[in-house]
């Protein structure tokens, strides 16, 4: 590949948004303050988590290899992935599912329901699962700005 290429698919797929936490945030306030709706691991809500990645799911599939997945937790996989652009739900989940780390929580965005199939993998992962409500994108980003700005 050329340089160019390779600098152009490093921006093609680098996250929306990327936050480390300086104190934990309980996912039942993270997801309650989004305004998501759980759809697995209501036993959950009152796990940590310590930081939060918003990345485009078409290009983070399509993209994406082995080890760059691993940069999008960050510096822990206690973190909320959010993942746009999201048709029925299942690719993020299987993207999920066939890699070693796993996330405590996975928003997705761009839909009003998820395929079954895709709430199964969450429970099967141990992975909370939740429905953003359908806004814009950058709404989505403020709200999120909002309930981590003091964490």
């Amino acid at each position: 590949m050329t340089p160019w290429f390779c600098r152009y698919i490093r921006v093609m797929i680098m996250p929306r948004e990327i936050k480390e936490y300086r104190k934990p945030l309980k996912a039942g306030e993270f997801i309650e303050g989004i305004g998501a709706r759980v759809l697995s691991g209501e036993n959950m809500l009152e796990h940590h988590l310590f930081g939060h990645t918003v990345l485009d799911s078409i290009k983070a599939i399509i993209a994406l290899k082995g080890e760059q997945f691993y940069r999008i937790f960050g510096k822990s996989s206690e973190r909320a992935l959010i993942f746009t652009k999201v048709g029925i739900g299942r690719s993020p989940m299987v993207a999920i599912r066939i890699s070693p780390l796993k996330p405590r929580l996975v928003v997705v965005h761009g839909t009003s329901s998820v395929e079954p199939l895709a709430v199964e993998m969450a429970r099967v992962e141990n992975v909370m699962l939740a429905i953003a409500p359908q806004i814009d994108i950058q709404d989505l980003i403020n709200r999120i700005r909002e309930v981590t700005r003091d964490v």
